[in-house]
């Protein structure tokens, strides 16, 4: 299997990590691929690409089941309107297709973007997220994923 731009980045930087292939899987059933990989879904966080009025963009990860809180969101960034972009705008300004996005990746291309991590995500020693492409993910320790993305930690949810 030949490894995402993510990971030969993290190689580079002598970060470990586990890769997890899910591209032959059942992504409409995703607690099974998690179950069937032995991966805590409390692990697993997504990455949110969000527009603000005065910030501009705005990358929010959140735990894989949790509802971002605009409201929260746009207290942290100081900006009065917080939303989704269009996926033209994601991809032009990340880089990576919807379902795709990586802090890690986004953070090596646009360092000077504001990466917001919600709190709960403190919790967990490790954490599962999108490797750049869709159906890759990698676990990655949260201290590596700190001092790489170093997110400002936020109640988001």
């Amino acid at each position: 299997m030949e490894k995402t731009k993510v990971e030969n980045y993290l190689d580079d930087l002598g970060v470990r990590y586990q890769p997890i292939d899910s591209r032959k899987e059942d992504l409409e059933n995703f607690e099974a691929v998690l179950q069937a990989q032995k991966i805590d879904p409390k692990l697993v966080c997504k990455t949110l690409v969000l527009k603000g009025d005065k910030t501009g963009v705005i990358i929010a990860i959140v735990p894989l089941a949790a509802h971002l809180d605009y409201k929260k969101t746009r207290k942290v960034s100081k900006d009065h309107k917080v939303g989704f972009p269009g996926m033209d705008y994601v991809m032009a300004y990340t880089g990576y297709p919807h379902g795709a996005n990586t802090p890690i990746g986004i953070h090596k291309e646009h360092p000077d973007y504001l990466f917001l991590a919600d709190n709960t995500l403190k919790e967990q020693n490790e954490l599962v997220m999108s490797s750049g492409e869709i159906g890759r993910s990698i676990k990655i320790a949260r201290k590596d994923f700190e001092t790489i993305v170093q997110p400002i930690y936020a109640d988001l949810v």
